[in-house]
């Protein structure tokens, strides 16, 4: 997640994040899902990532839609870690995050 020449801050983009899906941009309430659940330089929160994948989804979000069924809390939910490659499409969205 390194910019050009500024350092992984991944407290100010969860604060970024946040403004924006507060503000009801449904790709910014899935980073911020997305963070809140992985925890990367962050506290994780599965239940707060919870809430905002289905903000997300509600606004059309396919991939929150698949992290929610990932986690167990949409519809077709699968176990999470049943196989290698079942949160592989779901994490694409990690280049947006590292482009933060």
């Amino acid at each position: 997640m390194d910019g050009d020449g500024v350092p992984k801050d991944y407290v100010e983009a969860l604060k970024w994040y946040r403004k924006a899906a507060e503000k009801g941009h449904a790709r910014a309430m899935f980073n911020l899902g997305f963070l809140l659940e992985t925890g990367p330089g962050v506290v994780r929160n599965e239940a707060e990532a919870v809430k905002w994948y289905r903000k997300a989804e509600a606004k059309g979000e396919e991939d929150a839609t698949t992290r929610l069924k990932l986690l167990g809390a949409g519809q077709g939910s699968v176990r999470r870690g049943t196989t290698k490659s079942s949160g592989a499409s779901a994490l694409g969205d990690l280049k947006s995050l590292q482009d933060f």
